[in-house]
């Protein structure tokens, strides 16, 4: 049981027997892993720390389940090819090899390739979403 208060006004929850959400954030951690499915969004979103660059993150729908792909600001010539996309067209990132790192010492550059593979015929846009 856990005490929360809210607006002044103290609550208890039962939070026993709940299963956590997963957050399906996509993670190039090895060389050849990728990802392929219908771009549905992108958004930018600020660093959080100082010590993060910002990123977009696009986010591709595989099988009904929409994964977030985050990348780094600094990696320009990747955005630059995600931003040619469209809403509803099939993307696929590969995680194709290592490059050095920008910064000595520090962890090595990951060098993505974009695929696109036209548009998803079952793709419908909402009538309020936005084609970016």
């Amino acid at each position: 049981m856990v005490t929360i208060k809210i607006m002044e006004e103290e609550m208890n929850f039962d939070f026993s027997g709940g299963k956590e959400v997963e957050s399906n954030w996509f993670k190039f951690d090895k060389v050849g892993k990728g990802i392929k499915g219908t771009l549905v969004d992108r958004v930018f979103q600020k660093a959080n720390e100082p010590t993060f660059p910002d990123q977009w993150i696009y986010k591709i729908n595989v099988n009904g389940i929409v994964w977030n792909v985050g990348i780094s600001v600094k990696k320009q010539g990747t955005i630059d090819r995600l931003n040619k996309l469209s809403v509803g067209e099939i993307v696929g990132i590969v995680f194709e090899s290592e490059g050095e790192s920008a910064i000595k010492g520090g962890q090595k550059a990951k060098n993505l390739k974009v695929l696109s593979f036209g548009m998803d015929p079952n793709y419908q846009i909402d009538n309020d979403e936005e084609v970016l």
